[in-house]
């Protein structure tokens, strides 16, 4: 009795400890580390729920490596010693973001990296259906935060309405997607404030809020986490203005321009 006892017990351990999600690591990627001073924006997996041509899949990846390195181009910080750059890392695939864990938040903190994101397409069904694809997104110094006070693991459609085909998908892809520059945006201005460059972290935070405005316009469902995290980016502005005039090495800007702490019109 006592044995079978045991033995139940550790079947039990066993199945507790093999559950979904339980222990999910992310697969090392090379390129995340040849980034040597900027802060890394992450490309993962773009998958698809069902079948899709790989010659397909491969177009949408490399609209979303475009868009990165426009993202990239908007955020040259003039004086600055690191910008962004991305990391593409195809093996790398991220389920639901339960991976983001600490520690793994800590390891990529750590590496510089920002923002990782990856894809699945929902490729079209039946005669009358459009494909579209979903966007998530893990946004590293907002999860680092010892109580985020908004969503890190935000997702986005595209488009909403979808696509007439996977070409024009990775035209919308390409030509929009504001969410991927207001989480770049918001993730760096972090970082910078972080490090106590408070100019570059003004300049970027209120970048932020009006990509995220734009986001939380035309999101559907998601409205309300893309509304919140512009709130966030607005909160974050009055702490670095807060910041900067508390540190008595600080003599930039913010010092010199009188209240309100709001960005500049």
């Amino acid at each position: 009795m006592i044995v079978a006892r045991v033995v139940a017990g550790l079947c039990l351990a066993a199945l507790v400890s093999w559950s979904p999600g339980a222990g999910a690591q992310l697969a090392d990627c090379r390129s995340i580390q040849q980034v040597t001073q900027d802060y890394v924006v992450v490309l993962s997996a773009v998958s698809a729920l069902g079948t899709l041509p790989a010659d397909q899949l491969e177009i949408l990846r490399k609209r979303l490596l475009f868009k990165l390195e426009t993202s990239e181009e908007s955020l040259k910080l003039q004086g600055e010693r690191r910008g962004l750059r991305h990391a593409d890392c195809p093996n790398r695939k991220p389920t639901d973001g339960s991976e983001f864990d600490v520690r793994t938040v800590d390891e990529l903190n750590s590496g510089k990296v920002v923002l990782e994101m990856w894809g699945t397409v929902v490729p079209a069904s039946g005669g009358a259906g459009k494909p579209t694809l979903r966007i998530n997104f893990a946004v590293i110094p907002v999860l680092k935060l010892p109580a985020p006070p908004v969503d890190g693991r935000p997702r986005v459609v595209i488009p909403r309405e979808g696509a007439a085909n996977v070409d024009e998908l990775g035209a919308l892809v390409q030509q929009g997607t504001s969410e991927v520059d207001g989480l770049a945006s918001l993730a760096v201005g972090l970082r910078y404030l972080r490090d106590g460059r408070f100019d570059t972290a003004l300049r970027l935070l209120c970048e932020a809020q009006a990509h995220l405005a734009r986001s939380a316009k035309v999101a559907d469902a998601g409205a309300a986490t893309w509304e919140a995290l512009r709130v966030f980016a607005v909160e974050t502005v009055v702490r670095v203005f807060d910041e900067a005039l508390r540190d008595p090495t600080y003599q930039g800007r913010i010092r010199v321009r009188p209240a309100p702490k709001e960005c500049p019109k």
